[in-house]
């Protein structure tokens, strides 16, 4: 990532105001714990336990998205022709007095907030093809799958997700569910949508959420790219308190935010899919539902999806021991292994061993409960209404 650099040891003296913040540069799902301060026309900061900085201009500062609790301020650098790889870096500023004296310093924080990235240039997603195959030939496929998943642009993955999850439904009359229905009585529908909103919080990315409970009895969860998750009424059942159908969520965007659905469907189909996208074709795939159905996470991946999960509820001070208790009461119930077969199963593909269990457990923390427990009934209640799954 390329921007000017200076060292805030030097430029942050005590007549700065500093603030704490997080920063994401784009490329990696890592989050850095940064000191921020003003420092004549630029926005400088660091990390606290390391050695990069960065300084930002402060007229070349935007603002995304929504900020959690109204302190925040989530900014990017702004793009230009010549710093297209800064379009995707997310600094998260905390604090209120250090938010009004940055919207003073820089009022264009105060006008229309931009979205996560800019529509690509069909230039750069064909340097973008080249870069995979020289990452395919350098070091294989599944390295090349992950590092052109973190660079594709938002839109495309909302396209694939969307693609797959008509082939889902589809996909569903080969185990039994000649229609799939959705489950939506309202009280249940407004209850989730606000949990995800509020999970969502804790995203600097701004993916477009949307959950779906389909009215079956599997103990069943997945993620599509680009924001999609799809419940299953059998894991609501399985649920001994909302805090365990919360993880359950909240791992599942963590799936979607680390983009391991993306790389894993990438993985699958090489660069097909992209070279289609580059040509018009909008990345659209057949066989999608077959790979995401029977996806096998890594270790790596299921590690990473537990631990931002688990930062996802913390973030938003929820209760986050409910993915530690699910697994192991299906684990007592079940095995390690699932008994469902066809359809990849939260638990069946990537089951929970006891590193996972051991490391969800040290890192949950106490907090509100998920819902209240008027909204927990009608969660538990969703599927009394239901409708044919669009």
């Amino acid at each position: 990532m390329r921007s000017m650099s200076m060292s805030l040891a030097s430029s942050t003296g005590g007549e700065h105001l500093q603030a704490s913040g997080r920063f994401n540069d784009g490329h990696t799902a890592a989050r850095r714990r940064v000191s921020v301060a003003i420092v004549g026309k630029r926005l400088e900061f660091r990390e606290r336990e390391g050695t990069q900085h960065w300084a930002w201009p402060l007229a070349d500062l935007r603002r995304v998205g929504e900020e959690r609790r109204g302190e925040d301020l989530i900014l990017t650098y702004v793009e230009t022709p010549d710093q297209e790889d800064l379009a995707d870096a997310r600094l998260v500023v905390q604090g209120a007095a250090f938010r009004a004296a940055l919207l003073a310093a820089a009022p264009q924080l105060k006008g229309e907030r931009i979205r996560r990235r800019a529509v690509w240039r069909p230039a750069a997603l064909t340097l973008l093809v080249a870069a995979g195959l020289v990452a395919f030939v350098l070091y294989g496929l599944r390295p090349a799958a992950q590092a052109v998943a973190a660079a594709v642009p938002v839109s495309w993955e909302v396209a694939l997700g969307d693609s797959v999850y008509d082939q889902v439904l589809d996909y569903f009359s080969l185990f039994g569910m000649q229609e799939p229905h959705a489950c939506v009585a309202e009280p249940g529908r407004r209850a989730l949508e606000a949990l995800t909103a509020t999970l969502a919080e804790g995203d600097e990315i701004g993916y477009p959420y949307r959950v779906v409970v389909l009215d079956d009895d599997m103990v069943n969860a997945f993620a599509l790219p680009g924001g999609r998750i799809v419940l299953f009424r059998g894991l609501i059942d399985f649920a001994e308190r909302p805090e365990e159908v919360a993880a359950v969520l909240s791992h599942e965007m963590a799936h979607i935010i680390a983009q391991h659905g993306v790389a894993r469907i990438m993985e699958q189909f090489g660069l097909t899919i992209l070279l289609d996208f580059v040509t018009g074709g909008g990345g659209v795939i057949t066989g999608g539902a077959a790979v995401i159905l029977g996806l096998s996470y890594s270790r790596h991946d299921e590690r990473e999806a537990d631990s931002l999960g688990i930062d996802l509820l913390n973030q938003a001070g929820i209760q986050s021991g409910g993915l530690v208790s699910f697994f192991e009461r299906f684990a007592q119930q079940h095995g390690t292994e699932d008994s469902f077969g066809e359809i990849g199963n939260v638990l069946s593909t990537h089951p929970a061993d006891g590193e996972r269990i051991a490391a969800g457990r040290a890192a949950a923390r106490d907090g509100r409960p998920a819902f209240t427990e008027e909204e927990w009934a009608a969660v538990q209640a969703i599927c009394d209404v239901t409708e044919p799954a669009l």
